[in-house]
Formats: structure tokens, sequence, C-alpha cells
């Protein structure tokens, strides 16, 4: 069938409106579009693989409304629950809602172990129906299943099951338990049973079928079929009984079992499958305990415990005595240790050996990283300004290394890009040097000048850092006559500011011979946002508390011996 319905296409476009990015309609358009409506039916009859479904209509009872509004329906398939209410048209001037509620299912074999309807009644009263075919229209009073609509023209079989799911429980080995089921022919030609699969040895008809299998219509003539259950080994069955018919509405039906075969055994379990150590270090160890647990009744027996498949780098500390054994509901704990020699992944099994009645040889997994230790080094101050010294003078400044790392670090050499070794002396440091991990060590630097000229040389910092493992320096200083007048024209490159980007403090350094008359932060539109006046230049630098400031750019504007200089500063 062809069916029309209108669509509205709409176009939207960027604009901005009071400053604000927004969309706004830009034109919208509105056509008949027409569609074909297919009844797939006649898939049924012709092939296995369609979508399942059950439609419901309500007779309502007396003490509700005529059209059952209100009322809430259950259906129960396969192990799930489908819900749906019954409504009435919903907003203004809507439709009305369907009073006979679809359930799409899917495209396995299925079955109705029941439909559930909750009345809108006062007693709320509740009414289980059980034996409806399924892909039709069907009919619930309170009574339970009515009948099924009719909605084709031929003459054919329709299939229902009466209690579809059975639930044999627990029987123990060489008992046996009997479940039944109906088949009913609801249509109004013979409903033919070609073919039904999906049981195990371990279950029979009672009394045996002969196949083809014909049932006549009417609920009359339902045929009764009984299951034994006779378990041979302790085992949990969940399946599905298929059903082959010539049945129009579903011609393979399916009944869902489940059962337990019981017998006493002794079970092995683990509280889990995969034990892993995570990284450890080279220089250390890690333990984790194992638990090994006897789930089942009789007494499980551990015969040997094999760590053929795992790396000799794991150890049971605490091996029992072997064999061993765990009584019903008992555990064995085992602490195992991982001592890995190099950085690698350390991967393997255990197979433990008993009697179980789960699994003989019962594998778990380990798993491991060994890691080596690993040195950092951070030097915060990476630009040290020494200023204009006279010749044959000297000044020093303290160069901090520290090792954030975990391994020892090892600063093997300090490699000067000019010639100035001889004008910045090491006083206090002999390479190589050793820090351990955590901590630092502080270098003093002079800085004496044997010349009028510049001493700018980079400083490059070798060690066995995993970062960084190479560091660069910076060394400013400059030598003067002993009896010059102080140069200030290029201090304002002399004056530094880290960490920048800043979080909350940034430290300002310069020359310990410069007067600073004082400091302040503007930020881009020239607002000023903070002021120093008080600096105290005796140490050669001085701390500022920025954590009040917004993140953004700034500029810090320092006055120095007349003169004022403009350093960028960001704040994260």
């Amino acid at each position: 069938m062809f069916a029309s319905h209108q669509v509205r296409d709409t176009t939207w476009r960027d604009t901005v409106i009071n400053g604000k990015p927004q969309k706004v309609i830009a034109s919208i358009k509105k056509y008949m579009q027409v569609v074909l409506l297919e009844n797939r039916v006649a898939d049924i009859v012709t092939n296995s693989d369609y979508h399942r479904w059950i439609s419901v209509k309500l007779q309502a009872p007396d003490g509700c409304n005529k059209s059952a509004i209100g009322a809430r329906i259950y259906v129960y398939s396969n192990g799930h629950q489908y819900m749906q209410d019954i409504q009435s048209g919903l907003g203004h001037f809507a439709g009305q809602e369907p009073l006979i509620q679809n359930f799409p299912l899917d495209y396995t074999p299925h079955n109705i172990d029941s439909i559930v309807v909750r009345w809108p009644r006062k007693d709320l009263l509740r009414t289980v129906a059980k034996g409806m075919p399924l892909n039709t229209v069907i009919t619930i009073d309170t009574t339970g299943y009515k009948g099924y609509k009719k909605t084709w023209e031929v003459v054919k079989p329709v299939i229902a099951i009466n209690n579809s799911y059975l639930n044999f429980g627990k029987v123990n080995v060489g008992d046996n338990k009997t479940l039944e089921f109906e088949l009913i022919n609801y249509g109004e030609e013979p409903l033919v049973v070609n073919k039904i699969e999906g049981l195990t040895e371990q279950f029979q008809f009672t009394p045996p079928i002969n196949l083809p299998l014909t049932i006549q219509p009417g609920k009359a003539n339902a045929r009764t079929i009984k299951i034994k259950f006779t378990p041979k080994e302790r085992f949990i069955f969940n399946d599905n009984i298929l059903i082959y018919s010539n049945a129009f509405n579903d011609s393979i039906a399916s009944v869902r079992y489940t059962a337990y075969g019981f017998e006493e055994q002794p079970i092995i379990t683990a509280d889990t499958s995969v034990y892993d150590f995570g990284s450890i270090y080279t220089d250390s160890t890690g333990t984790r305990k194992i638990t090994i647990s006897n789930t089942g009744e009789l007494d499980l027996t551990i015969n040997d415990i094999d760590m053929t498949n795992l790396p000799n780098v794991y150890t049971i500390l605490n091996s029992p005595t072997l064999p061993y054994v765990i009584k019903p509901g008992k555990n064995l704990i085992l602490n195992m240790e991982f001592n890995p020699t190099e950085e690698k992944d350390y991967n393997g099994n255990i197979v433990i050996k008993s009697n179980a009645y789960n699994d003989k040889n019962f594998a778990l997994t380990i798993t491991g990283k060994g890691e080596n230790r690993k040195p950092q080094i951070q030097i915060i101050v990476k630009t040290y300004l020494f200023g204009n010294i006279p010749v044959g003078n000297t000044r020093s400044k303290t160069l901090k290394i520290e090792n954030r790392g975990t391994g020892v670090l090892n600063v093997r050499s300090m490699e000067f890009e000019q010639p100035f070794e001889e004008n910045y002396i090491f006083k206090n440091f002999n390479l190589p040097v050793e820090i351990q991990p955590m901590e630092y060590s502080e270098l003093e630097i002079e800085f004496k000048p044997t010349a009028e000229q510049s001493y700018k040389t980079k400083v490059f910092v070798h060690s066995n850092s995993i970062i960084d493992s190479v560091l660069t320096l910076n060394f400013v200083g400059t030598g003067k006559a002993p009896t010059s007048v102080d140069d200030i024209s290029n201090q304002a490159d002399e004056i530094v500011i880290y960490p920048n980007p800043a979080h909350s403090f940034v430290t300002l350094e310069f020359n310990n011979n410069q007067r600073i008359d004082g400091i302040k932060i503007t930020d881009i539109f020239g607002r000023t946002v903070k002021i120093l006046k008080a600096i105290n230049t005796d140490i050669g630098k001085t701390s500022i508390d920025v954590s009040n400031l917004m993140a953004g750019i700034y500029f810090v504007i320092i006055h120095s011996d007349n003169k004022i200089n403009s350093k960028a500063l960001i704040i994260e």
C-alpha cells in the first residue's frame, strides 16, 4: 500500500545577535512524500528469518473504562519482559493513541511464556494469560486469552504453545523429573509437526513421539508433550526446543527449558582468573595472594602446582606439601612473589592439577612488568645573570639541581659552548655527582672575569635523566675595568622572570647593583593590577604573589635607575 505524509525541511544559518553566535531559521520547505507500506506476513510461510511479534487488544471488565485506558500490559518472552500502557491522546488536539498494543520481539525463535494485564480498576485486578499464538493480534479479558483476529484469507493451521518454559530445577544424577507442555492448533487446517530438535540424550519424550505429528484444529485436540530429564552428570542446561511445522503464524516455534543435573563433586574456583602484579621496580619485589577455593561438596585434592609456563621471577613463598586437601567450603591461599630483573613484561600461567570435577587442570594467568628506576633532572632557574663585574673581582650564584625521579641521578659533566670554564668556577662541586631520588644538590658558581668583555655562554648539563638528559643553562656576565662607571644600558636584558607561564608565584632576578624603584603589573589593556614599592635588591631577586590574577597575558613594568623595563608574563 502506498501512503503519503507531509515532510518539513528546515534550513538553519549562523548569525550573531547581541554579540552572541546563534542559529536562526533561514527557510522552511513543506512537501508531501509517498512511502510504500508492505505487509511481510507471507514471509512467515517461506522464510524462517522473520521478525516475531504479538499484538494485544483488551476487553475491559466492569469497573473500568470501556477502552481500558490506563491498563498496563507485560509480555514475558524468552526470559525478557516487555511493557506498554494503554493511553489516551497526548497533548492539545492530539490524536487518539492506538488501543491495540504491538510488541516487537526479534528474529530468533521465540515463545510467549505469559502475558500479564493490570487493569485500571480500584482493586488493580491482574490477569495472567498463557497459550497464545505468536505473530497474531490476540484478545485478552479477565479470564485470560480469549482468541485472535484472523488477518489473512487463506485456510491455514495456527500453532500456540501452553507452558512454553520448562524449569526442571535441580535433579540428582540417577533420578529423573518429567514436565510437559501443550501444542495447540488454533487454525482451520491440520497442524503437521515435521521436526523437533534441541534436546540432548539426557532428555527423552515420554512416551516417544513419532514424526510427523498431526494435530487437528481446536483446543480440545491439543497434544500434550511430556519430557523426562534424567541427568547423567553434574551440569546446567539452558536451551530451546525448536518445533518445525506447517503453522502459518510461526513455522519455527520454541519451548525454553532449564535444568540442573546435580551430583556431589569437588569444585575448584579462584577469586580471579588473572593475577596482575602491575609494574614493579627491578630492585624491588611485589606480592599477591592467590586464593584457591573448593565450592563443591567433596574434598578437593591438589596433586601438583605446575609452574613450567611461568617465568622464574615468580615464586610461591608458602608452597603446600602435596598432595594437599581442601575441604568443602574452605580455601588455600598461596603467597606469590614477583622479583623482576629486567625492564620487560613477564607473563605466564600456573596450572593447578587436582581431582576437581569442573577442571582437573585449572589454569591461572599471571602477569607483571619489570621497570627500571628512572631519574629525572629538574633545574628551575635556567638563566644566571652575574651583571657587570670589575676584572679580577668575583660574584657567586647558587645552582640547584633536583632529582624528581625514582632512580639515582648521575650528573656526568657540564659542557661550555664558549671557552669560559676558567671564568665560571664550580666551587663546591666535583663531577660526576650522584643525587638520590627526591633530593637535590646546590652548586656555588663563581663568576670571575679576566678581561673587559661579555661572558655570555650556554652550559650543557649531561646526566642520565629519563628526560632532558642534556639540559641547557645560560650564564651571562660582563667584565669591566676596575675604575669604570657602571653601564646600565643593557640591564633591561639582565632581568629574568621565572617561571613563565606562572600559576601562583613569579620570581624576578636582577643584578645586585641595580636600584629597583618599583614594580607594577598591568593587563593587556594597560590597567594596573598589582604594585610593589619596597624592593630589597640585596639578594638580587624578589618574589611576587600572582595567585589572585586571572589567567591571561600581563606585563611586568620595572622602574630601575631612571629607566623603565617591560617583561611579558603569562598566567595560567
